[in-house]
């Protein structure tokens, strides 16, 4: 356990990591300034000597444990001003729509195909194989001129966030199949510091120790570009993108398929081409 905490630790973003060390660091050296202080104060108080080390031990620990949860809020802050003013996670640097052409007169064995329907399933890491194997059927479509047959996309979670790329055309490489493409830059360049990071801490006012601010501005930095997002929201593929409201455990639906009608516990986000273009950013929430 202690290794995999470590392993953790390790991947955060450094300016967490090197703040709360020092804070921590800074903390101790006081503390135990402090609590040499704190001997000799109680030596001129009269107690049982096992009552007085009892005491001293109890105020060590409690305030060195104040003290840590101090640092680590600090390290936060630090972090969070360091990620907003200085350095930004960029696992793709460049970004740019790129639809294959297709090639008149081929023959292929979708021919007699009208229609095609992409289904992509959640679960986090598993999100890399789906990216290869979406790579895959991408450039077998689009060999076969079979790209525009494409007409819907359903997906959740990690699911709907490769389903992004497929819409802005952020599969293929303007060099070529053999290149990366902006979307296996992404699954390739991705570290948990472009995902997470540590958020504050307060006992009893927050369980969680993390937040996907890297993430929300990887989403923004991507799909927030004008020809993404236009590529995305003039797309005649109909997607739906569910998740689960963890409160209500009702199904959400984001979907540009402006016909579809609420569900018994389904409701649905609608997404108008015609519409406010940062609307469909606020989807990323």
């Amino acid at each position: 356990m202690l290794r995999d905490a470590t392993s953790i630790v390790a991947r955060l973003a450094p300016a967490f990591v090197i703040s709360f060390l020092t804070y921590a660091v800074i903390w101790t050296l006081l503390l135990f300034k402090w609590v040499h202080g704190l001997i000799r104060a109680f030596a001129q108080v009269t107690l049982p000597l096992f009552l007085e080390d009892l005491l001293i031990a109890i105020l060590a620990v409690g305030f060195y444990a104040m003290g840590l949860f101090i640092a680590y809020n600090l390290a936060v802050l630090t972090n969070r001003a360091v990620l907003k003013y200085i350095i930004k996670s960029r696992p793709v640097d460049t970004i740019h729509p790129v639809k294959p052409q297709s090639e008149q007169g081929a023959h292929h064995r979708l021919a007699s195909v009208n229609s095609i329907g992409i289904v992509l399933a959640g679960g986090g890491a598993k999100g890399a194989f789906q990216a290869g194997a979406m790579k895959a059927i991408y450039q077998f479509l689009a060999e076969g001129n079979a790209l525009d047959k494409v007409t819907a996309i359903s997906a959740t979670s990690i699911g709907s966030w490769n389903a992004l790329f497929w819409l802005a055309n952020l599969i293929n490489s303007k060099d070529g199949w053999q290149k990366q493409g902006p979307h296996e830059q992404w699954w390739r360049n991705i570290r948990l510091r472009s995902l997470v990071t540590p958020s504050w801490y307060a006992p009893g006012m927050r369980n969680a120790f993390f937040e996907t601010t890297p993430w929300e501005q990887n989403f923004d930095e991507i799909f927030g570009q004008q020809d993404v997002c236009q590529e995305i929201l003039n797309s005649n593929i109909k997607f739906y993108f569910t998740s689960s409201h963890v409160t209500s455990g009702l199904l959400e639906c984001t979907t540009n398929d402006l016909g579809i009608q609420d569900l018994t516990r389904v409701s649905f986000r609608k997404v108008d081409a015609k519409g406010d273009p940062a609307y469909f950013m606020e989807m990323r929430s």
